[in-house]
């Protein structure tokens, strides 16, 4: 019984999804900064180099399309706020394959949640209670919850998410996590960050969410809460 991680024990960890194409890692240099800069943060460390250099030698099979994961957490963990070195990590690689990138529109559910600005830049693995709420949610006719706070529109479990009007997209500007695909479609297609209102979403010609395995899921009706 001395084998469990701090991911199974805790929910702590830090990982990345990736999508690939034919063995081909999407963005895997970028990805793999991420993941990196995330670990320094979430455990304070000072230096990743030897795991970098651990992690850069992961490539898919060359036949393989679908998600690479890789989540990173402490092997042998004594307490939540033990304090961790770069020896003290370890890392798991999930393969999951996916036939089709392309995804009909789906309808979203509000669910009101508020998150500190600390964790917009942490992809962390504790999503126990993103995956209860979303699992209500479909047994409520929903496919995912779209989470709000304070009257302003935050993202979904699985993706940021976008407002078209006319040729300008917009997209939440705090409160979430900061994707790349989020980023990549700000510095590319000119996305323009502010506060999305609750009352304004009849006003948009196009609501859709996009990650970095999904480039575009639209949405089609959005329930309250």
């Amino acid at each position: 019984m001395d084998n469990f991680n701090s991911a199974f024990l805790f929910g702590s960890s830090v990982f990345t999804t990736i999508k690939v194409e034919n063995g081909f890692v999407v963005d895997w240099r970028i990805h793999l900064r991420r993941l990196l800069n995330g670990l320094q943060s979430y455990y304070f460390l000072k230096s990743t180099d030897n795991l970098a250099m651990k992690l850069s030698r992961i490539r898919p099979p060359k036949d393989f399309t679908g998600a690479l994961r890789i989540t990173v957490y402490v092997k042998n963990p004594k307490s939540m706020d033990q304090s961790v070195t770069e020896n003290d990590l370890d890392f798991s690689v999930n393969l999951r394959k996916i036939k089709s990138f392309h995804r009909e529109p789906l309808v979203l559910k509000l669910s009101k949640r508020l998150q500190s600005i600390e964790l917009d830049e942490l992809k962390i693995g504790s999503y126990g209670k993103e995956i209860y709420l979303r699992k209500k949610a479909k047994a409520e006719g929903a496919d995912d919850l779209l989470f709000y706070g304070e009257g302003i529109v935050f993202e979904t479990t699985i993706a940021n998410i976008f407002f078209r009007q006319g040729d300008q997209i917009y997209t939440p500007k705090s409160g979430i996590y900061k994707g790349l695909a989020r980023k990549k479609l700000i510095s590319e297609r000119g996305v323009i960050e502010k506060d999305i209102m609750l009352y304004d979403l009849d006003r948009y010609d196009e609501i859709f969410i996009a990650s970095s395995l999904f480039e575009k899921i639209v949405i089609k009706e959005i329930l309250n809460d």
